[in-house]
């Protein structure tokens, strides 16, 4: 068995425990601690996650909930309603903020470590859903004023 001696040479192990005797180093993390100010931040971008999904979902929820609710009343009017295209815009804007709002924990976790971990796919799904998110949130709230 071949092991290192003080100088760096090889040199050949004549029992197992000899082989066994090396000095672990203790590795330190590839970052420094964060700051306070990053610390902040991440805490802003929690709340403003969780927030984000609760809102949106539940809103989602209330518009579904109230569609189905209304649906089921009996006309009052024998004429059809008027064709409503608001509400489609409001539930793509809400689905559209969610999702932005789910993309923001790979984010805290990029600025709590110093570094992104979480992979090339976590970063293209970060990265379509932002850039995408708000461009379909330009057409959802272009179809609300419209």
């Amino acid at each position: 068995m071949m092991t290192t001696n003080s100088t760096g040479l090889y040199v050949e192990a004549t029992t197992l425990s000899e082989a066994i005797e090396v000095e672990i180093e203790r590795l330190r993390p590839l970052t420094d601690t964060p700051t306070s100010y990053t610390m902040v931040l991440c805490a802003v971008l929690l709340v403003s996650l969780i927030f984000g999904i609760g809102g949106n979902a539940s809103l989602f929820g209330l518009i579904v909930y109230v569609r189905k609710w209304v649906d089921r009343a009996p006309p009052e009017q024998t004429s059809p309603p008027p064709a409503n295209f608001t509400t489609p815009c409001i539930m793509l804007l809400c689905l559209v903020n969610l999702a932005i709002s789910v993309s923001v924990a790979p984010v805290i976790v990029d600025y709590l470590v110093g570094l992104w971990l979480l992979g090339e796919g976590v970063c293209t799904f970060y990265k379509t859903v932002t850039a995408g998110g708000n461009i379909m949130a330009n057409f959802a709230v272009a179809g609300i004023a419209y």
